[in-house]
């Protein structure tokens, strides 16, 4: 198992509890149909750049009491196919979010692959969820060895660092 040395007994058990549902879809032999995440590129219309630690939260660069987010929600079926919606706030946009994903094709034998962050744990995420009779499965946050959606962020956000247009980073994929 991936952890570090400094995490804590909490963070530990977390993660085996998430690898340990992960293998259970495994071994019954569901597919994952989609990996859904999200981004944050703009704080009151100027670009955003993070860093962290390993171990530490990300910490945002830019000091701002009133902010303005612009983000990226993303999701990637196991064939490959991308869906991105690109909006400002948080409430209001990830509820058009899951509304663009009713296009997937979820059944009970998949499940959403969820990191475990916030956003994910929206009511429409779990209403969505819901209708189509599918379990949401939670795994560490930033896991790209088990979520693909991470991978596609680390090409997006390299690509709009040195274009800062959006949409023409994610057609680089």
């Amino acid at each position: 198992m991936l952890v570090h040395a400094r995490s804590t007994s909490a963070e530990i058990a977390t993660t085996t509890q998430s690898l340990q549902g992960y293998d259970r879809y495994e071994v019954q032999g569901r597919r994952f149909l989609f990996a859904v995440d999200e981004t944050c590129i703009e704080r009151n219309r100027r670009r955003v750049y993070g860093y962290s630690q390993l171990g530490s939260p990300l910490r945002i660069r830019m000091k701002s009491k009133r902010t303005r987010i612009s983000s990226v929600r993303s999701a990637v079926d196991i064939f490959g196919g991308l869906r991105r919606f690109h909006g400002e706030g948080s409430r209001n946009g990830t509820n058009h979010y899951v509304e663009s994903l009713r296009t997937f094709p979820l059944t009970p034998s998949n499940a959403p692959l969820l990191a475990n962050v916030a956003f994910h744990h929206s009511l429409w995420l779990r209403a969505f969820a819901d209708s189509r009779g599918a379990d949401q499965l939670f795994i560490p946050p930033y896991a790209p060895w088990l979520n693909r959606i991470d991978g596609v962020f680390s090409i997006v956000k390299r690509n709009d660092h040195f274009t800062e247009r959006i949409d023409e980073s994610f057609r680089t994929r």
